[in-house]
């Protein structure tokens, strides 16, 4: 007997890629993408939510981030019924929304650790003060939002990921 228990929807792609939906652009050019349009991921994630799922949306950019969060306030999923994933760069603001909302936030320090270094992945990409773009997992405690951690599989350890996540040689 199968029964669905929730859906994520991927809002945008990777920091690697350059298609996570970035704001401001990536060192030399580019901005991302968003996936889906507000009226598309509305009218799906209104059909799992109505059919008593949970929502799960996949925002690494702040683009991003701000979709999940206008779509979601326009729903206003009961607590616990949805969620943020991915969600490391978001500002002060973004999170008290988030937390308004009733969401839960689940973010993969694992990347901070294998990209999120000075000289890292996140640096070239996002430049040379890509740091503030990143918040610190106490951040989302103190914003009042329910904070997860994920590792899509890797690495095989997360403490070490958590350690970094909240290194300060990582935020300066």
């Amino acid at each position: 007997n199968f029964r669905p228990l929730g859906r994520k929807f991927f809002l945008d792609g990777s920091i690697g890629g350059r298609s996570a939906a970035v704001s401001p652009p990536y060192e030399g050019g580019g901005e991302g993408e968003l996936l889906l349009t507000d009226r598309d991921l509305r009218e799906a994630a209104h059909e799992a939510l109505a059919a008593g799922w949970s929502v799960a949306m996949h925002a690494i950019g702040e683009r991003a981030f701000d979709q999940a969060l206008r779509v979601l306030g326009e729903l206003a999923p009961e607590p616990g019924r949805a969620r943020i994933e991915h969600a490391e760069m978001a500002d002060a603001l973004r999170l008290e929304r988030a937390a308004a909302l009733g969401l839960a936030i689940c973010m993969q320090p694992n990347f901070m650790d294998r990209w999120g270094r000075p000289g890292g992945l996140y640096e070239v990409a996002l430049g040379p003060r890509y740091a503030r773009r990143f918040v610190r997992p106490a951040d989302y405690r103190a914003a009042g939002l329910t904070l997860a951690y994920g590792t899509d599989g890797m690495p095989a350890k997360l403490w070490p990921a958590l350690k970094a996540a909240v290194s300060t040689d990582l935020f300066g």
